[in-house]
């Protein structure tokens, strides 16, 4: 059975991206607008916030499905949501393919997926090393293992502090994200060099 994202991931995502309602160009020069939406619908203008979260909705059922048509090993949701992530940041190819990530986890190689992520993707067009992509992968690899290999049972799959307050059980590995964009920002990483290279995702 296909599976989807959590329903936390929408908010990781725009939180990578960053949510712009007006029309500006990329580190590549490439029209986009909302959580990092490009294509040739984007022009000139403004949108709404909801316009924005329905556009990136669209984006990432693309994605799913590249997950799901590269991917015939088990998966936690935790490594589902982190290969959805990259392969957002990356396009369906360059991570599933090029980069291997596919081989290793259709091989149920996880932890080596987990360590290869941590390399993949972490250059610009030019070829410069990006500090913020490679924040980026550090949070998408201790996401792909947060909720542990598949069919093992885990000591922790939700943090309990925002179950109680909130009365919905939410993934570990949302709390440590949050934690690691917090990171990300305090050390002063600009929120642009956290986007994907659009360039090489529109391609694929």
């Amino acid at each position: 059975m296909a599976k989807s994202v959590s329903s936390s991931f929408l908010g990781h995502i725009c939180g990578m991206e960053g949510l712009r309602t007006k029309v500006y160009s990329d580190s590549g020069g490439v029209a986009t607008i909302g959580c990092g939406h490009t294509g040739a619908g984007v022009r000139e203008g403004t949108i709404s916030k909801d316009r924005a979260y329905q556009l990136l909705r669209a984006d990432v059922a693309r994605f799913e499905k590249c997950v799901n048509d590269s991917i015939t090993a088990p998966l936690t949701q935790s490594m589902f949501d982190a290969l959805v992530s990259i392969a957002y940041n990356m396009g369906c190819t360059g991570a599933m393919k090029n980069a291997g990530l596919a081989d290793l986890v259709n091989a149920r190689r996880y932890s080596e997926a987990a360590e290869k992520i941590k390399a993949v993707g972490l250059t610009d067009r030019a070829g410069n090393r990006l500090a913020g992509l490679v924040s980026r992968r550090k949070i998408e690899s201790a996401m792909f293992l947060a909720e542990g290999m598949p069919g093992i049972a885990n000591a922790v799959t939700s943090s309990p502090l925002l179950t109680k307050t909130t009365g919905t059980p939410i993934p570990a590995w949302s709390w440590w994200v949050a934690g690691g964009l917090v990171a990300v920002t305090t050390a002063g990483i600009i929120r642009s060099r956290l986007r994907r290279n659009t360039s090489q995702r529109s391609s694929q």
